[in-house]
């Protein structure tokens, strides 16, 4: 054994002696025997595009605060007491539907609400807004901020960066939309306002499942299942796929602990 290793050791010493030698004797060989090397300068820009991160999404996000009173179904001249709750929602680019941005929540967040408060992420200021588009058959609700200046619009959503016509505008902080779903087993990423703090959460799952489910008794939504961890105040967030686009809006999560 300690032949072995004194060998070893020798060994060792060699390639030791070797790596010093090719570092150190650069300058005192042969010039036929100088290895070349090329560097690049630091200014010339790579080939490669930029890696787009789901982390440049984070501005796009805001937290939805919400004063609700509940309808009695069967008393409907009564009411229940006045009660608050969050979820989350996002900026989208504008379409034909509205020449403003918007932001994109679940339906059940704002459901029966009397005051709707919106906050971005990174910001301390709250901005009111309110409802235009309510769809409850799919769970998805659009929002846009209520009796703010251009100047209150411009602070929410940011500066217009494209314009490709006059009534499809897309803000700086507007979120991109993918155009085809994840494949399984494909790393996506949650963001969302969880209930119990105020500051936002990003939580990675895969997909383990792409499938239709029952959202209602006549409604069958396609959904995205993963194992991502979803808890209230998720609801509404935007899920990203490994290129930095939203695949899916967090909206449920089912009693065997699998998120969808």
């Amino acid at each position: 054994v300690g032949i072995g290793r004194t060998s070893i050791m020798d060994d060792l010493e060699d390639i030791s002696m070797q790596d010093v030698t090719l570092h150190a004797s650069a300058d005192n060989e042969p010039p036929h025997k100088k290895v070349k090397t090329t560097t690049t300068p630091s200014s010339t820009p790579s080939s490669s595009p930029p890696t787009t991160s789901f982390l440049t999404g984070k501005e796009g996000v805001c937290r939805i605060e919400v004063a609700r009173v509940e309808w009695m179904t069967t008393t409907p001249w009564q009411r229940t007491p006045q009660t608050k709750s969050s979820g989350t929602g996002f900026i989208i680019a504008a379409t034909q539907l509205a020449n403003e941005n918007l932001i994109l929540t679940n339906a059940h967040v704002v459901r029966s609400s009397v005051d709707i408060r919106v906050r971005k992420h990174g910001s301390t200021r709250r901005f009111a807004a309110q409802v235009i588009v309510y769809a409850p058959d799919v769970d998805l609700a659009l929002l846009t901020l209520k009796g703010c200046s251009l100047e209150d619009q411009k602070e929410f959503f940011g500066d217009v960066v494209e314009e490709s016509s006059s009534t499809n505008k897309l803000s700086k902080h507007a979120l991109e939309l993918a155009d085809e779903l994840p494949s399984l087993q494909e790393s996506v990423h949650v963001m969302g306002f969880p209930t119990g703090g105020t500051t936002i959460c990003i939580t990675e799952g895969v997909v383990s499942r792409i499938d239709l489910v029952m959202a209602s008794a006549f409604n069958i939504l396609l959904a995205i299942q993963i194992d991502a961890a979803i808890n209230p105040g998720n609801s509404g967030g935007p899920a990203f796929d490994k290129h930095g686009k939203v695949v899916g809006v967090a909206f449920f999560k089912n009693t065997s602990k699998k998120n969808r």
